[in-house]
């Protein structure tokens, strides 16, 4: 793993030393972070910032990075302002609205205007191969307003989730304007030849890097 951070950093010129990493706990925290956490969770778990499943930030060359496989990784930038917000929402995340979330830190801590916001939803897994239990269901029917767009009944107490298309939703509801929100629509499990995929390596994979900075 610390191998290929390096080769990462080297070629991309973003040293490790400038990264950010959140321990990613399933929620929907933001923090706010500068240089004083450079290097937080790059080289020991241990030190990544506390209990957040999203970074904002407005500091040049501060590298924002979050791990994913299967969850959906959220890109968030503001080109007018210059800040940027990185999140990781996999389905506990992403029923607690995480991507609104974000975008409500960037508008209290740097005035930002949603309208102004750019996102993009990266690779992430598909309704096609999510099927989720009664549980999970009956948590997105009591969460979002948008619960019958993205749930779909698939036999007796199990449903297909379209996760990607649950945070697009929900980032049209924080603001974002439809034209200014890409969604990658690549199902990291049906490709798991060129993603890491919790379900179709039966949650015993590596994780691929979702990198952000200003320069």
């Amino acid at each position: 793993v610390m191998f290929n951070r390096r080769l990462v950093a080297e070629s991309l010129n973003l040293p490790l030393q400038t990264w950010v990493i959140g321990d990613q706990v399933h929620a929907n925290r933001v923090a706010r972070v500068g240089y004083q956490h450079a290097g937080r969770g790059v080289f020991e778990p241990a030190t990544a910032v506390n209990g957040v499943d999203a970074l904002v930030t407005a500091e040049p060359q501060l590298v924002l990075v979050a791990f994913y496989a299967d969850c959906v990784p959220l890109y968030l930038v503001d080109p007018r302002r210059r800040v940027i917000g990185l999140a990781h929402a996999g389905w506990k995340g992403s029923v607690l609205r995480i991507g609104s979330r974000v975008v409500n830190r960037m508008v209290k801590e740097f005035n930002c205007q949603p309208a102004d916001l750019l996102a993009f939803i990266g690779p992430a897994v598909g309704s096609c191969c999510y099927q989720v239990d009664n549980r999970v269901g009956q948590a997105v029917k009591n969460n979002l307003p948008w619960a019958e767009k993205v749930l779909t009944s698939d036999g007796p107490h199990h449903f297909r989730l379209d996760l990607p298309h649950t945070n697009y939703l929900d980032l049209l509801a924080a603001g974002l304007q439809p034209e200014h929100i890409g969604l990658a629509s690549i199902c990291t499990c049906c490709h798991a030849d060129s993603f890491f995929s919790y379900r179709a390596a039966a949650g015993v994979t590596g994780r691929q890097a979702a990198i952000l900075s200003l320069e």
